[in-house]
Order: C-alpha cells, then sequence, then structure tokens
C-alpha cells in the first residue's frame, strides 16, 4: 500500500462542466512521485473518493469529485483537508 501524505489546499473550479481541482503543495510533490500523472485515493472532510493527479504547467493538482464537494458547509474557495 503506498504511503499517505495530507495536506491542506483550496478546492478551485477547473476548464469543463462541473470539474474542480487542488493543487498539491509543492513540498508534497516529491513524496508523491514528481510531476507525473498517476490514480489517487483521497478524501475531503470524512469523504473517501478515488481520483488522479495530473501536471499543469509545472504544478500538480488533483481532482476532486461532485460526491466530496457537495456537502454541508463546503463551498468554493473552503480549504478542507485532504489526503
Amino acid at each position: 500500500m503506498a504511503e499517505k501524505h495530507r495536506f491542506k489546499s483550496t478546492i478551485e473550479p477547473a476548464r469543463g462542466p462541473g470539474a474542480t481541482v487542488a493543487l498539491v503543495p509543492a513540498d508534497v510533490v516529491p513524496a508523491l512521485g514528481g510531476l507525473k500523472q498517476k490514480r489517487a485515493f483521497g478524501w475531503v472532510n470524512g469523504i473517501d473518493f478515488m481520483t488522479a493527479t495530473f501536471p499543469y504547467k509545472g504544478t500538480l493538482y488533483v481532482g476532486v469529485p461532485k460526491a466530496a464537494r457537495w456537502q454541508p458547509g463546503l463551498s468554493w474557495a473552503t480549504r478542507p483537508s485532504s489526503s
């Protein structure tokens, strides 16, 4: 099993209808294997999900599915805890 890495980020709108992402902090990127696309498992405020990391313009992002976003108390620019 892969090692877990916890970080905080802001959920932001992305290109595409309903798409959202969270920026992976630069200090966590090397531990995740660098700027590479790969499958990832995570959680946002207690909601588990499977997603993917993806590099874009020198930074690494992780997709955040609707099920993790549409919960009470979570809105744009909220900084949820994630891993």
